[in-house]
């Protein structure tokens, strides 16, 4: 017990506190958040997640990054809760699912971890992933940061990833503001729409919804526990 103290007390005494105006943000699935870092920097950076130089500030000790805490099942919760709706934006949300198992189909392949889940089915593999945690609306509570990428499983250089925010993971649909589309095609990628300029999409990679036996093909626009978050001990990542 004494040695859980003198390591909680050396990781606070090492830690800085947020400057003012930038947010605290943990990666969960680092390598894609950096990902988004890069594809996204201008925007991140002027909604205080990044610096000027690109890094970001984590938490020195968080419970979510040691795999602990109400991230620990998100994977699944993405699964069962996740509402596809962003992906068809012109279509009667009557005729969609209320969330991506809901879409399964027959010979569908999925794999879920703690933090994401993966479907193969059709010609497509889709992966949906917990990027990191921000209190994005500073309001005290964190939100998630959410990758949705789209892929014909016969090709690894074309690709579509929607970047989510769900701003209140305990609701019982989850409904996620799209604050970014971003298409790689023969890996060249680009941003072609924002949360900003939603109507720069129009001749991005279409993306195919199996209701039962018929496709209908849409190009996209342009219950874990609540988490208080009050002044944390942070560090500078690059």
């Amino acid at each position: 017990m004494r040695s859980i103290a003198v390591l909680c007390l050396a990781c606070l005494l090492g830690g800085c506190f947020t400057p003012a105006g930038n947010l605290t943000v943990q990666p969960l699935d680092e390598p894609e958040f950096r990902t988004m870092t890069a594809a996204l920097r201008p925007q991140l950076t002027g909604h205080g997640l990044l610096t000027d130089d690109g890094a970001w500030y984590a938490p020195v000790l968080s419970l979510a990054g040691m795999g602990f805490g109400s991230t620990k099942h998100a994977g699944t919760v993405l699964l069962d809760r996740l509402s596809p709706a962003f992906r068809f934006p012109g279509l009667d949300t009557a005729l969609l699912p209320e969330s991506f198992r809901g879409m399964l189909t027959d010979g569908a392949q999925v794999t879920v971890t703690d933090h994401s889940f993966t479907i193969l089915q059709g010609v497509d593999k889709l992966y949906v992933s917990l990027l990191a945690l921000t209190d994005w609306n500073r309001d005290g509570r964190d939100d998630w940061l959410v990758l949705c990428r789209v892929e014909p499983q016969n090709q690894t250089d074309t690709r579509r990833d929607y970047y989510l925010l769900v701003d209140d993971p305990t609701a019982p649909v989850l409904t996620p503001k799209v604050l970014a589309v971003r298409d790689c095609v023969n890996g060249r990628c680009r941003v072609v729409a924002t949360a900003d300029a939603p109507g720069l999409a129009p001749d991005s990679p279409a993306v195919e919804l199996m209701q039962g036996q018929q496709n209908v093909t849409q190009p996209p626009t342009s219950a874990p526990a609540e988490t208080k978050r009050g002044p944390a001990q942070t560090r500078l990542t690059r």
